[in-house]
Protein backbone atom coordinates (compact mmCIF):
# COMPACT_ATOMS: atom_id res chain seq x y z
CA UNK A 1 0.00 0.00 0.00
CA UNK A 2 1.22 3.51 -0.82
CA UNK A 3 1.27 5.54 2.40
CA UNK A 4 2.02 8.88 0.71
CA UNK A 5 -1.64 10.06 0.65
CA UNK A 6 -2.04 9.12 4.33
CA UNK A 7 1.16 11.00 5.19
CA UNK A 8 0.01 14.07 3.25
CA UNK A 9 -3.39 13.93 4.94
CA UNK A 10 -1.67 13.80 8.35
CA UNK A 11 0.30 16.95 7.53
CA UNK A 12 -2.88 18.69 6.34
CA UNK A 13 -4.69 17.64 9.54
CA UNK A 14 -1.96 19.09 11.77
CA UNK A 15 -1.59 22.15 9.54
CA UNK A 16 -5.30 22.91 10.00
CA UNK A 17 -4.96 22.67 13.78
CA UNK A 18 -1.85 24.88 13.78
CA UNK A 19 -3.52 27.50 11.59
CA UNK A 20 -6.60 27.49 13.82
CA UNK A 21 -4.34 28.05 16.83
CA UNK A 22 -2.55 30.95 15.11
CA UNK A 23 0.78 29.20 14.46
CA UNK A 24 2.95 28.48 11.48
CA UNK A 25 3.29 24.86 10.28
CA UNK A 26 6.23 23.87 8.12
CA UNK A 27 7.04 20.45 6.71
CA UNK A 28 10.73 19.70 7.32
CA UNK A 29 13.42 19.76 4.69
CA UNK A 30 15.22 16.55 3.78
CA UNK A 31 17.96 17.34 6.32
CA UNK A 32 15.36 17.76 9.06
CA UNK A 33 13.57 14.61 7.98
CA UNK A 34 16.84 12.68 8.06
CA UNK A 35 17.21 13.88 11.68
CA UNK A 36 13.76 12.60 12.59
CA UNK A 37 11.97 15.98 12.37
CA UNK A 38 8.96 15.77 10.06
CA UNK A 39 7.53 19.24 10.71
CA UNK A 40 7.89 22.37 12.83
CA UNK A 41 5.29 24.57 14.49
CA UNK A 42 6.22 28.07 15.61
CA UNK A 43 4.63 31.34 16.65
CA UNK A 44 5.51 34.51 14.80
CA UNK A 45 5.24 38.10 15.93
CA UNK A 46 5.43 41.31 13.96
CA UNK A 47 7.44 41.28 10.74
CA UNK A 48 8.38 37.61 11.10
CA UNK A 49 9.95 37.76 14.54
CA UNK A 50 9.40 34.65 16.57
CA UNK A 51 7.35 34.68 19.76
CA UNK A 52 8.96 31.80 21.56
CA UNK A 53 10.51 28.49 20.75
CA UNK A 54 9.63 26.21 17.90
CA UNK A 55 8.09 22.79 18.40
CA UNK A 56 9.48 19.88 16.41
CA UNK A 57 7.14 17.10 15.38
CA UNK A 58 7.62 13.54 14.34
CA UNK A 59 4.41 12.69 12.51
CA UNK A 60 2.96 9.20 12.28
CA UNK A 61 -0.38 8.04 10.99
CA UNK A 62 -2.45 4.91 11.42
CA UNK A 63 -5.75 3.51 10.29
CA UNK A 64 -5.50 0.83 12.97
CA UNK A 65 -7.85 1.73 15.80
CA UNK A 66 -6.06 0.51 18.91
CA UNK A 67 -7.83 2.79 21.39
CA UNK A 68 -8.62 1.78 24.92
CA UNK A 69 -10.45 3.91 27.45
CA UNK A 70 -7.19 5.48 28.63
CA UNK A 71 -4.69 5.39 25.77
CA UNK A 72 -3.87 4.53 22.17
CA UNK A 73 -1.44 1.70 21.55
CA UNK A 74 1.00 2.43 18.74
CA UNK A 75 3.34 -0.37 17.67
CA UNK A 76 4.92 1.08 14.53
CA UNK A 77 7.41 3.56 16.00
CA UNK A 78 10.89 2.44 15.03
CA UNK A 79 13.42 2.46 17.87
CA UNK A 80 15.64 4.95 15.99
CA UNK A 81 12.69 7.37 15.76
CA UNK A 82 11.92 6.75 19.45
CA UNK A 83 15.51 7.54 20.41
CA UNK A 84 15.43 10.78 18.40
CA UNK A 85 12.34 11.85 20.37
CA UNK A 86 13.96 11.36 23.80
CA UNK A 87 16.72 13.93 23.18
CA UNK A 88 16.96 16.15 26.23
CA UNK A 89 19.64 18.61 25.14
CA UNK A 90 18.92 21.88 26.95
CA UNK A 91 19.41 23.95 23.80
CA UNK A 92 17.15 21.79 21.64
CA UNK A 93 13.62 22.73 20.67
CA UNK A 94 10.98 20.50 22.24
CA UNK A 95 10.20 17.43 20.15
CA UNK A 96 6.92 15.51 20.26
CA UNK A 97 5.35 12.56 18.51
CA UNK A 98 2.03 13.28 16.81
CA UNK A 99 -0.11 10.32 15.80
CA UNK A 100 -2.95 11.05 13.37
CA UNK A 101 -5.66 8.40 13.30
CA UNK A 102 -7.54 8.07 10.02
CA UNK A 103 -10.41 5.90 8.80
CA UNK A 104 -9.33 2.74 6.96
CA UNK A 105 -11.19 3.78 3.81
CA UNK A 106 -9.49 6.80 2.22
CA UNK A 107 -12.81 8.11 0.88
CA UNK A 108 -13.89 8.61 4.52
CA UNK A 109 -10.94 10.83 5.48
CA UNK A 110 -12.91 13.94 4.57
CA UNK A 111 -16.50 15.10 4.34
CA UNK A 112 -17.50 18.31 2.66
CA UNK A 113 -20.59 20.46 2.32
CA UNK A 114 -21.25 24.06 1.33
CA UNK A 115 -20.50 25.11 4.89
CA UNK A 116 -17.63 22.94 6.04
CA UNK A 117 -14.74 20.65 5.32
CA UNK A 118 -14.42 17.92 7.94
CA UNK A 119 -11.12 16.08 8.45
CA UNK A 120 -11.54 12.70 10.13
CA UNK A 121 -10.57 11.29 12.81
CA UNK A 122 -8.17 12.75 15.38
CA UNK A 123 -4.59 13.40 16.39
CA UNK A 124 -2.77 12.72 19.66
CA UNK A 125 0.61 13.83 20.94
CA UNK A 126 3.26 12.50 23.27
CA UNK A 127 6.55 13.84 24.61
CA UNK A 128 9.19 11.17 25.20
CA UNK A 129 11.79 13.62 26.49
CA UNK A 130 13.93 12.09 29.20
CA UNK A 131 12.85 8.49 28.57
CA UNK A 132 15.69 5.95 28.45
CA UNK A 133 16.99 4.86 25.03
CA UNK A 134 15.81 1.56 23.60
CA UNK A 135 17.48 -0.95 21.26
CA UNK A 136 14.37 -2.55 19.74
CA UNK A 137 10.89 -1.42 18.81
CA UNK A 138 8.46 -0.98 21.68
CA UNK A 139 4.75 -0.30 22.08
CA UNK A 140 4.00 3.36 22.73
CA UNK A 141 0.96 4.29 24.81
CA UNK A 142 -0.41 7.73 24.10
CA UNK A 143 -2.93 9.02 26.65
CA UNK A 144 -6.37 9.75 25.19
CA UNK A 145 -6.26 12.98 27.21
CA UNK A 146 -3.46 14.25 24.94
CA UNK A 147 -5.57 14.88 21.87
CA UNK A 148 -4.03 17.51 19.60
CA UNK A 149 -6.58 20.30 19.27
CA UNK A 150 -6.41 24.05 18.75
CA UNK A 151 -6.65 24.57 22.53
CA UNK A 152 -4.12 21.87 23.46
CA UNK A 153 -1.62 23.18 20.88
CA UNK A 154 -1.98 26.72 22.25
CA UNK A 155 -1.30 25.35 25.75
CA UNK A 156 1.74 23.38 24.55
CA UNK A 157 3.18 26.44 22.80
CA UNK A 158 2.56 28.62 25.88
CA UNK A 159 4.38 26.13 28.11
CA UNK A 160 7.40 25.86 25.83
CA UNK A 161 7.48 29.64 25.31
CA UNK A 162 8.32 30.04 28.99
CA UNK A 163 10.79 27.15 28.97
CA UNK A 164 8.50 24.39 30.18
CA UNK A 165 7.88 20.94 28.77
CA UNK A 166 5.24 20.38 26.11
Amino acid sequence: MDFTPQEEFSYAFIHAIAAGAGFSFQVATRLGDNSGVDATICAFGKKGTTKGRSLYLQVKSSSQNKKSEEHINYDDLDYTDYNALIDDQPYANPFILVLVLVPKDQIEWTAQSDGELCLRYSAYWLSLKGEPPIKKNKRIKIPISQQLTVNSLQSIMQRIRIGGAP
